[in-house]
């Protein structure tokens, strides 16, 4: 399976970076300065239209290249290690919870009474559902990015 499939979306980077999850990946989205290769179309665009590449690695630590933006490429390991197995709200517990069925479910349930706190539905990959479960907590305040990021340093 190719690595775009196995992390979360660019989108998703970014809005995780926004809410102030900064921990290291195994993998990340990164642009280049320049071109990924002189012979094709990326030279004379602007940079923001050149092609996004998913790296294993911090390109700008490995490398020393010359980097314009790099976002973490979470996998699924590194999403699991962030998400808690239980939320509690409102003196509730709640308990993480994945399915597939027509695509991967993540939730939040309540034990034996089958009610979703927090729910992300019908996503194809495993990564992006996780990532989207992520965002929705640390949205709503159920989860810290301090959280996020002490568990997987």
């Amino acid at each position: 399976m190719e690595p775009s499939k196995q992390v979360i979306t660019l989108d998703q980077s970014h809005r995780l970076k926004e809410l102030g999850v900064v921990a290291p990946s195994m993998f990340y989205h990164t642009q280049f300065n320049t071109p990924s290769n002189p012979n094709i179309h990326e030279y004379g665009l602007p940079q923001n239209q050149m092609k996004w590449h998913i790296f294993y690695g911090r390109k700008s630590d490995i490398t020393g290249a010359d980097i314009f933006e790099e976002f973490a490429a979470y996998s699924v390991a590194e999403l699991g290690a962030m998400l808690p197995e239980k939320i509690i709200s409102k003196g509730r517990e709640y308990f993480l919870q994945m399915d597939k069925y027509k695509g991967w479910q993540a939730s939040y349930t309540k034990a034996l009474a089958q009610q979703n706190l927090i729910i992300s539905e019908h996503v194809l990959y495993m990564a992006e559902c996780l990532a989207d479960l992520l965002i929705k907590l640390l949205e709503t305040n159920l989860l810290t990015a301090h959280d996020c990021n002490k568990s997987i340093q």
